[in-house]
């Protein structure tokens, strides 16, 4: 294999013990000629941390806090590999990671990114710490520019270019509030085509029952985040091909009120056989009924897990988005649901 030097991103904000996991799995890789450039975006100094793995391939710098975007451009600014790749300070990479990416742009000098598959890790909380309960493959599909002009299937993580198509495409826009990754990576695809490495080799961290995660700000601040797809969507033409329009929202939420209201200890279990745009305009109907109510946003596999170990919590409501239909639910997860006398409820469109 060509040897080029690989720069990794890591931005950071007060996060020590997670770093601390990230650089780990970076200093575990087999493939040894990468740099890893630590940017601390205004938060608690991290640089003692850096600094105890004694290893030159790290880079750190503190800078004011400015933002993702901000972090990603400036260290753009300071890379020296032909090839960059992204790792969050709460994630993980697996040791072939970087091996595999690098392989796949040398052996494919046509196109100038790559990436690969994703594992998703679930946590929960035991006995005062996080421990992983359940992992999932996720973002596992060939994608090409007409896919992500409507939707991310990429996972940043996952994610490896060229230093120099960076520049082309004008770098990380600090003007959006989020989607940032997304609207980087459709400008790339817009670009270049996309080698797929079909195999894990990353994984990202999500915490079952923590009221902050991704999805349940994604859904609380749905506006936002439909400005900013429109934003985002109005940079590139459209692809040639015809998306076919979703049918209007018509979500079933009979199951529910027939309930007996949801006291604050309740947890509500959502999974779903929707698209996503449909998902997130249910999720916020559901939202509206039971607000204060603990939200968890699940594969099937993960919910079967939750309800496996749930303790000490009087109602459980499981809920599908989608076309409901006992046939295609996961055996364990329904015999887990009838089992333990939760509910079941079922959206349609």
């Amino acid at each position: 294999m060509a040897k080029r030097l690989v720069s990794i991103i890591t931005p950071t904000f007060n996060r020590p013990g997670t770093l601390k996991r990230a650089i780990q799995s970076v200093l575990n890789q087999s493939y040894p000629d990468f740099e890893q450039i630590i940017v601390n975006d205004g938060g608690e100094d991290a640089s003692g941390l850096v600094k105890s793995f004694s290893d030159s391939r790290l880079r750190d710098f503190n800078r004011p806090h400015h933002g993702k975007a901000a972090v990603l451009n400036f260290a753009l600014s300071q890379v020296a590999g032909d090839y960059v790749t992204y790792l969050d300070d709460d994630d993980v990479i697996y040791p072939e990671h970087l091996s595999l990416l690098v392989a796949a742009l040398n052996d494919n000098p046509e196109y100038q990114a790559a990436y690969s598959d994703t594992y998703v890790i679930y946590q929960r909380l035991i006995n005062g710490s996080w421990s992983d309960v359940h992992t999932d493959v996720v973002n596992d599909l060939d994608v090409d520019y007409s896919m992500l002009y409507w939707q991310n299937y990429i996972c940043h993580n996952n994610l490896i270019h060229t230093r120099k198509i960076a520049a082309e495409v004008g770098g990380y826009d600090e003007s959006l509030p989020v989607l940032i990754d997304w609207d980087f990576i459709r400008r790339l695809a817009n670009k270049t085509g996309l080698v797929h490495v079909k195999k894990n080799t990353a994984g990202y961290y999500r915490r079952v029952g923590e009221s902050d995660s991704k999805t349940a700000i994604y859904v609380q601040n749905h506006e936002l985040f439909t400005a900013t797809e429109e934003k985002i969507m109005a940079k590139l033409p459209k692809p040639v091909e015809i998306r076919k329009k979703i049918p209007p929202l018509k979500v079933n939420l009979e199951p529910l009120k027939k309930l007996p209201e949801l006291d604050a200890g309740a947890r509500l279990l959502l999974f779903r056989s929707a698209p996503m745009e449909i998902f997130y305009q249910a999720s916020q109907k559901i939202l509206g009924l039971y607000p204060g109510v603990t939200i968890d946003v699940l594969g099937q596999p993960a919910v079967k897990n939750e309800l496996a170990n749930l303790s000490g919590i009087n109602q459980v409501l499981v809920y599908e988005i989608g076309h409901f239909d006992p046939a295609h639910l996961d055996k364990g997860l329904l015999d887990a649901i009838i089992g333990n006398n939760y509910d079941l409820g079922a959206g349609g469109i």
